[in-house]
């Protein structure tokens, strides 16, 4: 804090890890030993003290877009998804990241996969560009101000599910390399937190880059890849060698954040209400299969390493306490000093005084603008768990389509939640299927389905059609023909 004396010079002032500069103007009057003068003379180190201690208040707000910018942004998206990528303009660089993750699942979800991977390139780009392992990265990661305020980057099973979606349109275009790439990416993105690491435990990324390893013909990359998921997940059974075709089924609703504690500085979770699916079925050419592993995301949201998670806990509680008691001690020692001064006739110590009261109600005012609560925004069209089948084309049996259902706790397919998917071969001659129990949409934008959009020409859509009744399962274990018993 720079100040200037009686006699027009300079003095500093600093706290720890913090120093203040303030322009204190020449004074107009020196105090003399009149009371009336002294009155004056504390009002005004009083009212520049709680000038200091002012604070921004201002909101974040939706940005006002021209018609003409948002149209053009807008002319090369699909109708169902205006509502989220006109988010991505109005809301600005704080939700960026957020709405460019629901953009880009929505994407996939209408088979525009080109549309998608612009929007997970746009969110990882974003991502790396703050938890990236360099110096840089880590003195991007503030706690200094309203972890609601921050731009959203998410928490990391967010960061390593934009991973996996980025992942399986790579698999999708046949550029297995790249995909790997990506899973090992969403790994790293599990083991990072704000203040922390831990280790990488995300088994079905594990398992989709032994996958990609498997179709790449790197045999004993996937090998030790499947036994790294299978650590993680002991029931887990690695893919048959033969098995060329992979089926993700998705199910349930997203885990919830939600900030908690004192300050609402401790951010927890829930999982997601409001579903019966818990697992899946997949039906090929009049057989039943199931899956050969799970990943709960709830689980994953929940745990760090392995370990179950109560609260994430922030820091900012430690420091706004911290300051905000050395204020107000600080602000009392200065307030007594003052009237000291005041009885005792002294200029220097009713100047000492008022310094010092003011610093300490700097320091309040520091505590007072340290926001602590919890950013609890989330992505919430991400599923509860993500269900993962492999087998291999029977050339006898050829199909384009395999049949998934969900099932509830109980074993029985839950009503209306039975779909047929399209198998997209990929240009290696390999399928993917990709099928969710829950669209990415809100239920009054399924209603404005425009039956005239027909996605991306260059990458069809793929088929979800209505709800039908499931082939009859066999009554041996699920197993594929190129399994072994």
């Amino acid at each position: 804090m720079t100040l200037w004396n009686r006699e027009g010079h300079v003095r500093a002032a600093t706290r720890i890890g913090m120093t203040i500069k303030v322009l204190w103007p020449r004074p107009l009057f020196r105090p003399t030993a009149g009371s009336g003068h002294r009155a004056i003379y504390c009002t005004l180190l009083l009212l520049c003290a709680l000038f200091l201690t002012a604070c921004d208040t201002t909101r974040y707000a939706r940005k006002q877009i021209p018609k003409q910018q948002m149209q053009a942004y807008l002319e090369n998206k699909p109708e169902r998804l205006h509502n989220v990528y006109r988010d991505v303009l109005e809301e600005g660089q704080r939700n960026f990241v957020l709405n460019h993750m629901r953009a880009g699942l929505g994407a996939m979800e209408l088979g525009r996969d080109r549309l998608a991977a612009e929007s997970f390139e746009t969110t990882l780009l974003s991502i790396e560009a703050v938890y990236a392992e360099n110096e840089s990265a880590e003195q991007a990661r503030s706690v200094w101000y309203e972890e609601g305020k921050k731009d959203f980057k998410g928490e990391p099973y967010e960061r390593a599910m934009a991973y996996y979606y980025r992942g399986l349109l790579f698999l999708k275009e046949g550029d297995y390399e790249n995909a790997r790439a990506c899973f090992k990416s969403g790994q790293l993105q599990d083991a990072l937190a704000e203040n922390e690491k831990y280790q990488m435990d995300f088994a079905l990324l594990i398992y989709l880059e032994g996958w990609a390893s498997h179709l790449l013909g790197d045999e004993q990359l996937a090998k030790a890849a499947f036994e790294e998921a299978q650590k993680i997940r002991p029931d887990l059974t690695p893919p048959a060698p033969g098995d060329d075709v992979l089926v993700l089924a998705e199910s349930g609703m997203s885990p919830i954040k939600v900030a908690a504690g004192e300050g609402n500085a401790a951010l927890t979770f829930k999982r997601g209400s409001g579903f019966r699916e818990k697992s899946a079925r997949l039906f090929v050419n009049g057989r039943a299969y199931s899956p050969r592993m799970t990943e709960d995301i709830f689980w994953q949201a929940s745990t760090r390493g392995g370990r179950v998670v109560d609260a994430i806990l922030k820091d900012k509680v430690v420091f706004k306490e911290t300051h905000e008691t050395m204020g107000k001690a600080l602000t009392e020692l200065g307030v007594q000093g003052m009237l000291l001064s005041a009885q005792h006739d002294s200029n220097e110590g009713l100047l000492i005084s008022g310094i010092v009261t003011a610093i300490g109600l700097v320091q309040q005012g520091v505590a007072a603008s340290t926001q602590t609560r919890a950013d609890d925004r989330y992505w919430e069209s991400l599923p509860d768990s993500v269900h993962v089948f492999t087998y291999g084309k029977d050339a006898n049996h050829p199909s384009q389509t395999v049949t998934v259902s969900f099932v509830d706790p109980g074993g029985s397919t839950v009503s209306n939640l039975t779909f047929e998917v399209e198998v997209h071969m990929t240009p290696r001659g390999h399928g993917l299927a990709w099928v969710r129990s829950r669209p990415a949409f809100k239920k009054q934008e399924l209603a404005d389905i425009d039956p005239n959009d027909e996605g991306d020409p260059e990458t069809p859509p793929e088929s979800i059609s209505p709800p039908r009744t499931p082939p009859r399962e066999t009554h041996a274990p699920a197993r594929l023909p190129s399994q072994p018993n």
